[in-house]
């Protein structure tokens, strides 16, 4: 079964993709406009062929975007789940740095690897 995980910004959302037990991340959305952010998101899961995504909950002033965000994949037919994201942002970080990779490729993925390490948590406990 293939999974989308998302970890929603306000200007950026990091994607990685789920497969069995093993999530990567996968691409960062630069989108503000939630209508567009909806569409893209939409149209990824389509193309990626996924049936469920996997959207990070975090606690404070974005809860009710993601909840809004969570709400309209819904009504496109979209299987939704909102799991617990905290500490993925810095988890993430301290995954790049440990594995080497490059400042400037980490920095323009970091959103994409908190969204496997939130998407990783769930298929640890969720997975095929």
């Amino acid at each position: 079964m293939i999974r989308l995980g998302l970890d929603i910004g306000k200007i950026k959302t990091g994607v990685a993709r789920g497969v069995g037990i093993l999530a990567e991340p996968l691409v960062v959305i630069k989108e503000s406009n939630l209508a567009k952010l909806i569409q893209k998101i939409t149209d990824l899961t389509r193309r990626e062929q996924a049936l469920e995504v996997v959207i990070g909950l975090p606690s404070g002033e974005m809860e009710k975007i993601i909840k809004q965000v969570a709400d309209k994949l819904k009504h496109q037919g979209i299987k939704v789940i909102l799991w617990d994201e905290t500490l993925t942002t810095y988890d993430a970080q301290k995954l790049a740095i440990a594995s080497g990779m490059a400042r400037v490729r980490r920095k323009s993925m970091e959103d994409a690897f908190a969204a496997a390490v939130m998407l990783q948590s769930y298929l640890e406990t969720h997975g095929d």
